[in-house]
């Protein structure tokens, strides 16, 4: 969601579990159907479970999510402004999550296709993901949210420099974007990073964007 225009513009990369309000509150009302439950689609209930069998809530591998995001946004010099997980209403929407950067849609583009994928790689990397089909997203397709975003980011990137772009350019810059993100969570002391603030954030729900700069200088300098 962009609100403004230029470097102060905040941005919510990698807004998930997003559902209509009026959808919210009829879903509520009737029960869960074992297909839905199988394919993991109601992100904001939907129970997950840890290795050792424990119950956790969906919130968890949200947390890594939109980590993920944050960390990715600070290491290319944009800028969080904060992240959190849990139903917040933003834009006449309830949403699972999201994290909020400044300057992230005036970034490069191969910067701001690697900042939206990074989200659905730590997400799977966290191992938290249960569901087959959650699975399948997160490791082949990523959040169709941070696709479309990405896409979109690419779009005015090419059409702003007056270069002609095809659908399979938009899928090569997805691939590169996923395949960069993959490479840098494998660096130990980022991943430590990822895996302190998504603890953290999972916990208290919110965090300011200090808070994570604080561990990320920390953790990678």
């Amino acid at each position: 969601m962009h609100q403004a225009q230029g470097m102060d513009a905040r941005t919510e990369v990698g807004v998930i579990g997003t559902m209509k309000t009026n959808e919210i509150l009829n879903f509520a009302m009737r029960k869960k159907t074992a297909r839905m439950m199988r394919e993991g689609r109601d992100r904001l209930t939907v129970r997950r479970l840890e290795k050792d069998g424990t119950i956790i809530p969906t919130q968890k591998a949200d947390a890594y999510h939109e980590t993920g995001h944050a960390i990715a946004a600070l290491f290319v010099g944009v800028d969080v402004e904060k992240v959190y997980v849990g139903n917040h209403v933003s834009g006449g929407q309830i949403v699972g999550g999201a994290c909020i950067t400044l300057g992230a849609s005036d970034a490069p583009a191969p910067d701001s296709v690697f900042l939206r994928m990074a989200g659905s790689v730590a997400e799977f990397k966290s191992g938290l993901l249960m569901s087959p089909a959650a699975i399948e997203e997160a490791a082949t397709d990523g959040s169709s949210a941070d696709i479309s975003r990405a896409k979109q980011g690419m779009i005015s990137a090419f059409t702003a420099a007056s270069i002609a772009f095809s659908s399979q350019d938009l899928e090569d810059g997805i691939i590169a974007g996923r395949k960069r993100a993959k490479e840098f969570f494998e660096d130990p002391k980022v991943w430590g990073c990822v895996v302190e603030v998504a603890e953290l954030l999972w916990q208290k729900k919110e965090l300011s964007g200090e808070e994570v700069k604080e561990i990320y200088r920390r953790r990678i300098g």
